[in-house]
């Protein structure tokens, strides 16, 4: 595996306009980010999240002036549009449509978060920004493994809507003091209870692991087995290793090594570099 700085992600998605006089409180009610507190220009990522609080998107916004443009940065797009769509009524002032595509580049950094590190929107036509001039484009390899790394959701770690965003390291995402929003009061159960029935690892292998894998352990019955987790995202590396993600128990979360079972090896666990703990 590649550990490689002086390289940037560089990748396009739709653009969408949400426009009109109440567009700010529309989607202050539909995400988990206090879009009221946007500054002017600034990016900002939040949570769309279904009515039990399962993360659907994960969406990236810029407020310019009176409108707020946005890109699905990991998610079903057709989905996220016609939610939106079917929740807002002839007597609210806002309107989405389609706009150009753009392209998104970001830094690759392995000491920071992805969600820190330095991001710019262009025009497909427009030229580099100065602080990435002299950085080289990620090929997709190299991109997938980055991602994989931080816990990135994106290509190979595709959001499915099973999971809440805090077993995915996104509290920091979600702003608990806000008013109403999709998904909160599921949200806030969870961190009144104080903790998560499974956290997302990054996982290294020596054996080929695939998505939907279940990962098990021998029980105290020789005859059963113990479930600790399962893969939703891998790449092989060869033919006979692999990194990935999984959803690690709570219980194992504090395992380093996890001996599984079906001669599958040593699973070696690590927080993704971007994941954040749910504080209580």
């Amino acid at each position: 595996m590649n550990l490689f700085y002086n390289y940037f992600w560089d990748a396009s998605f739709p653009l969408f306009l949400l426009e009109g006089a109440d567009n700010k409180k529309f989607l202050q009610g539909q995400t988990t980010a206090d879009i009221l507190g946007v500054r002017d220009g600034g990016l900002l990522r939040t949570c769309w999240l279904s009515p039990v609080g399962r993360l659907k998107a994960l969406l990236e916004i810029r407020l310019v002036g009176e409108t707020i443009s946005f890109i699905v940065l990991g998610g079903n797009i057709d989905e996220v549009i016609d939610g939106f769509d079917k929740v807002i009524f002839p007597a609210d002032k806002v309107n989405i449509r389609a706009s150009k595509e753009i392209r998104r580049l970001q830094k690759i950094n392995y000491n920071e978060s992805w969600k820190v590190t330095p991001v710019e929107w262009l025009l497909p036509s427009a030229e580099l920004p100065n602080d990435f001039e002299k950085l080289k484009p990620a090929s997709k390899e190299m991109t997938q493994e980055w991602s994989l790394i931080q816990g990135l959701p994106y290509d190979l770690f595709e959001i499915d809507g099973n999971s809440n965003p805090l077993e995915l390291g996104l509290s920091d995402l979600i702003d608990f003091d806000k008013g109403c929003y999709l998904g909160q009061e599921t949200l806030a159960k969870i961190k009144n209870i104080g903790r998560l029935k499974c956290q997302l690892r990054y996982f290294k292998s020596q054996r080929i692991l695939r998505k939907g894998d279940s990962l098990n352990i021998s029980s105290i019955d020789i005859n059963e087995k113990q479930n600790v987790g399962i893969v939703v995202a891998s790449k092989t590396f060869g033919s006979s290793s692999s990194i990935g993600l999984a959803l690690i128990k709570r219980k194992y979360c504090i395992c380093e090594e996890i001996d599984l079972n079906d001669e599958l090896g040593v699973l070696k666990l690590n927080k993704p570099i971007g994941y954040n703990d749910l504080i209580i």
